[in-house]
């Protein structure tokens, strides 16, 4: 193989040799750097070089593939003599390193008069056009953090090319992903439902100085809003989990509806040993659908505690509108946040009672004690889980979610579609694992020794 490029000088002679094992590559190459002295000589070199590097790969890449291909031929046609060559049709390969133009060989089936491109079969892959794995992967990681147009235009400068994929291409391949990583939690649930063997799910290891307690299982439950872009809809809401167990072992989840989250926890806690006498725990800002599921659980040891910031968040917010001057405004939070860190809710309940006569708005104030009542049960002795080391608050969800969804879908203006939410958390929640999985070991690469006068 030669291959030219008259703008920069640039050629290539290459010959590719199929071994038992795989491919020989031998060759040289020849390129021209131009420097303009006027700028950055170490920019400029850089980038040419990057550009030199990356066409390399392309006509390597298409010369490989080719051999490959005739190779493919010649072992189908020992074994199937009635299949004869019938021409090349034009293939295009879309990589990480750009756009691999090549001719596959078309066989026709002498009895039957069908045809059939076999390399599209052994790769799978389209007749004319496909956009390989790790192309897929690029985009789907480059539009992790930042939005669609930019991921490609990203794509395309790595790639040393004006344009690789579209935005468009971008956008389904993000949504095929988050589609498949959704079906392989639903299929996850339905093998655990329907009490089959299944393979124990990976965790990620935890970091921090909190910790969980011996054959507790902790689980932390949210619920994400960003503005929707479907029609007849202000909001989505993605509902997300983690799951952490006393061996420092944590698992992200995420779902589309807070019935499809449960089932995934509930898959979750079956396989990690909660209905083998462990204990479970839930922390949470004590939304309704929260406790509703923490209710109807029976048969479990569970403890459910409101985050202690959610806590001080509703009480800081409730006495700005009380209406009380601010220093004894001030005085009475500290008060009040006092006896609820112990866990006190009679006596805080009791002090605001006696506060409704000298507060401007005392409406607010029969709120509050409505909402303090109501989660008296989930109000526990914070002081004492201090002390002790353990969670006190859904940090470790919350932090998901802002690095996950947050940073990414709630920019000033930006509106999504729910499953487009839901595909960003659980990609987020993939890489979270993957990072942690053994690199697996590449190939060896052979270089040849000989000098090149």
């Amino acid at each position: 193989m030669y291959a030219q490029n008259e703008d920069n000088g640039y050629g290539l002679e290459c010959k590719v040799t199929p071994t038992e094992n795989g491919f020989r590559l031998e060759g040289n190459f020849h390129a021209f750097v131009y420097v303009n002295h006027t700028d950055n000589e170490l920019d400029q070199i850089e980038t040419q070089i990057e550009q030199i590097g990356q066409q390399i790969k392309r006509d390597l890449c298409r010369q490989t593939l080719e051999t490959a291909d005739e190779r493919n031929i010649q072992v189908l046609q020992k074994t199937q003599s009635q299949l004869i060559k019938n021409g090349k049709p034009p293939f295009t390969i879309v990589t990480k390193f750009g756009e691999v133009k090549l001719k596959r060989q078309q066989l026709r089936n002498t009895q039957t008069g069908t045809t059939m491109i076999p390399s599209a079969i052994l790769w799978q892959t389209s007749q004319h056009r496909h956009i390989t794995r790790q192309a897929t992967e690029a985009a789907c990681a480059a539009s992790q953090s930042v939005s669609y147009r930019k991921a490609a235009r990203q794509l395309a400068n790595e790639a040393g090319v004006e344009q690789l994929i579209s935005t468009t291409t971008v956008w389904n391949k993000k949504q095929e992903k988050g589609q498949a990583l959704a079906q392989r939690q639903q299929d996850f649930v339905e093998q655990v439902l329907s009490q089959k063997e299944v393979t124990p799910p990976c965790g990620v290891p935890s970091q921090g100085a909190r910790r969980i307690e011996e054959d507790t299982i902790q689980i932390q439950l949210d619920e994400v809003k960003t503005k929707s872009q479907e029609s007849g809809k202000k909001m989505n809401l993605t509902y997300t989990a983690t799951l952490e167990t006393s061996k420092r072992e944590c698992f992200y989840l995420a779902a589309s509806s807070s019935e499809q989250l449960l089932q995934q926890v509930w898959a979750y806690l079956t396989v990690l040993g909660l209905l083998a006498g462990k204990r479970l725990e839930v922390l949470s800002d004590g939304a309704r659908w929260i406790g509703d599921w923490v209710g109807s659980l029976s048969g479990v040891a569970v403890e459910h505690i409101l985050c202690w910031y959610h806590l001080r968040k509703r009480i800081y917010e409730s006495f700005g509108a009380f209406g009380f001057p601010k220093e004894k405004r001030k005085l009475l939070q500290h008060e009040i946040l006092g006896h609820l860190w112990r866990g006190r809710t009679a006596q805080a309940v009791w002090i605001l009672w006696g506060l409704r006569s000298s507060a401007r708005v005392p409406d607010r104030i029969t709120d509050l004690i409505g909402y303090l009542l109501r989660k008296r049960r989930v109000i526990v002795d914070y002081e004492v889980r201090r002390q002790s080391g353990l969670w006190k608050a859904s940090t470790r969800v919350e932090k998901w979610n802002d690095l996950s969804i947050t940073e990414r879908c709630k920019h000033r203006g930006t509106s999504w579609t729910s499953s487009g939410v839901l595909a960003v958390a659980l990609y987020a929640a993939e890489q979270k694992q993957t990072a942690q999985q053994p690199t697996p070991q590449t190939a060896q690469i052979n270089f040849p020794t000989h000098t090149t006068n």
